[in-house]
């Protein structure tokens, strides 16, 4: 009968170390570690590595399994590697402005064609006018500040040029006409269609301003009416009382008896509307040369001189104040030797 050896501590645990060293070798890192039998005492030198230097050093097909000398199988897993989360704040994009309306970028080429006429640039304002008409042509703003172009050019030229003045005031009375026909409430559109028609009548004689008196009348009081501040119907509205006061007995009677009735009009009350225009924009000097002229009229001299001399002290505006400062330089002249 064949004798058994008994099988000792050491070589009853050392399945069990080989397994729980292929486990701590799969755990990763290069730590050097120590397992203890706690039969034996004895102590276990066991060596960490990471996965990846542990893999490498495998043989082929070792990471599925491997099987000690005793028969225990230890299995080797792949260390799974978790992608670290990034927490991301987001931070929500800024409004975009929203693009602008058609009325926006209207008012913003219009501001500069403005511009142009005030730096008396009017071809330029022409052009960018006329151009704002071709995709607008129902603002009723760009025909009165058309009219207001024309008339202003033409009043820059000398009365000698009457033909030109009058291809320029004709311009202008198209286009006032057509503001009006397009927006009844708008003031500016009344006021340049008189004006344009009180330019042309000055130029035809006293026979047209007598047949268009009623209608300038009729389109300052509506302008009036729907803007009490403005210092242009004002103007104009004084001007139409001095040229109808001026008119004399004889001419108001055959205006009457062929042209229709002559409307009222008086130097006070020309003298009422200049001085109010002339509160409301003290700049302009088309309101000071109006009135300077009326006391002129009156033979009021003195009044009519320091008139004079204060709208020449007032800024260029409009082309057509160039010629109203050279005829106010020559009558001042002329003023100044009268006693």
């Amino acid at each position: 009968m064949r004798r058994t050896r008994p099988i000792t501590a050491r070589e009853k645990v050392a399945p069990v170390m080989l397994l729980c060293g292929l486990l701590v070798s799969c755990s990763g890192g290069e730590k050097s570690g120590v397992i203890r039998s706690q039969q034996s005492h004895e102590q276990i030198p066991v060596t960490q590595r990471s996965p990846a230097t542990h893999e490498q050093s495998l043989p082929e097909g070792l990471h599925q399994g491997v099987t000690s000398s005793y028969g225990l199988r230890a299995a080797i897993l792949k260390p799974q590697h978790h992608a670290e989360t990034t927490s991301i704040t987001v931070k929500p994009d800024k409004k975009k402005p929203p693009p602008p309306s058609p009325e926006m970028i209207f008012r913003s080429k219009l501001r500069k064609a403005d511009a142009a006429f005030a730096a008396m640039d009017y071809e330029k304002a022409e052009h960018l006018y006329r151009s704002l008409l071709v995709g607008s042509p129902e603002k009723a703003e760009l025909h009165w500040k058309l009219a207001r172009l024309y008339i202003s050019t033409g009043e820059s030229l000398p009365r000698s040029a009457s033909l030109e003045r009058r291809q320029w005031f004709d311009k202008a009375i198209q286009h006032a006409r057509q503001s009006v026909r397009l927006d009844e409430t708008c003031g500016r559109c009344h006021t340049w269609l008189a004006a344009a028609l009180g330019v042309h009548a000055d130029d035809l004689g006293a026979k047209e301003k007598i047949r268009n008196a009623n209608t300038i009348k009729t389109e300052l009081e509506r302008a009036l009416a729907l803007d009490p501040k403005d210092d242009i119907a004002w103007s104009i509205l004084g001007s139409f009382n001095r040229e109808i006061a001026g008119i004399g007995w004889v001419e108001r009677m055959v205006a009457n008896a062929f042209l229709g009735e002559v409307p009222k009009g008086s130097y006070e009350e020309a003298e009422r509307m200049f001085l109010k225009a002339i509160a409301l924009n003290p700049d302009i000097i088309r309101h000071h040369y109006e009135l300077g002229l009326l006391y002129r009229e009156q033979k009021r001299y003195t009044e009519a001189l320091r008139v004079f001399r204060i709208a020449l002290t007032k800024p260029l505006q409009m082309k057509s104040d160039i010629q109203r400062k050279e005829n106010m330089r020559s009558m001042t002249e002329k003023l100044s030797g009268l006693p």
